[in-house]
């Protein structure tokens, strides 16, 4: 048995100028999506899940945050909700919804919605054979 896991802590490292890091290491889940300006970019972290092997390591990386970067931590279910041509949603296509939902300055709540609506109006009426699950969080 394993689980998948990703953990990421958020700390505000400056008061005065709004600037925040992010730790995260990852065991097993779709990478962080990091948006900075019309900048996008998975974070590169990865590792087995949890249990996989006994010997397992795990990275982690810094991030540093600025006001208006936003990142997401998403479920491997939205990446591979499939149309109704069979066709997964991939890595690329969630991170030009992603890029659409959060260039503007748009809430956090307000980014999740509009990612959520773009993969259910990708995948249509195809049954859904996983959760998607999604935490967004931007700097203010």
């Amino acid at each position: 048995m394993n689980a998948a896991m990703l953990y990421a802590v958020f700390e505000r490292e400056d008061l005065s100028s709004g600037t925040w890091t992010c730790r995260a290491s990852n065991a097993g889940l779709i990478a962080p999506l990091f948006l900075h300006g019309k900048q996008s970019e998975y974070v590169d972290v990865s590792g087995l899940p949890l249990g996989a092997i006994p010997e397992a390591a795990y990275d982690e990386r810094t991030l540093a945050l600025a006001p208006g970067d936003v990142v997401i931590l998403a479920s491997d279910g939205a990446l591979e909700a499939k149309n109704q041509n069979g066709e997964l949603l991939s890595f690329e296509r969630f991170e030009q919804m992603v890029k659409r939902a959060g260039h503007a300055k748009r809430s956090a709540r307000e980014i999740a919605d509009q990612i959520k609506a773009a993969v259910e109006a990708f995948a249509g009426q195809t049954a859904r054979t996983d959760d998607i699950t999604m935490v967004v969080v931007r700097v203010s």
